[in-house]
């Protein structure tokens, strides 16, 4: 068995490291998870750990990117715009609708492999 063969493919470029925030709410993270049999949002602040968390319930409007939006406007108008959102690559934070969204507010999308430490830069790149 030859382990160059069967490992899996390796990054083609080197990654390079998150820079670390300077100022709170500056760059914040977001994922959904279920609890308890309800859907929810969880976005912090990457500075701070500071959690906010949004039901959404799964199955409806809220779930989908509307509700990633909807939740990312309320958190935007109490804690301000981010310059940088890092997030799984999920669905519903690849769609068009949050692309435009956060495009629209200028916040970069920074996406990484979901349990994996490899970072994607993704500004501008529209994905």
């Amino acid at each position: 068995m030859d382990c160059n063969v069967n490992a899996p493919s390796q990054a083609q470029h080197p990654t390079s490291p998150a820079c670390p925030p300077s100022t709170p709410f500056e760059k914040i993270f977001a994922d959904f998870f279920d609890y308890g049999g309800h859907h929810y949002l969880v976005v912090g602040d990457r500075l701070s750990g500071w959690p906010e968390v949004y039901s959404t319930p799964a199955g409806s409007a809220h779930a989908g990117a509307n509700g990633l939006i909807a939740c990312l406007r309320k958190f935007f108008v109490t804690f301000g715009v981010p310059e940088e959102l890092s997030s799984d690559g999920g669905p519903e934070f690849i769609a068009s609708q949050t692309r435009d969204f956060l495009s629209k507010w200028g916040v970069c999308h920074r996406k990484s492999a979901a349990y994996h430490p490899t970072i994607q830069w993704a500004c501008g790149s529209g994905g």
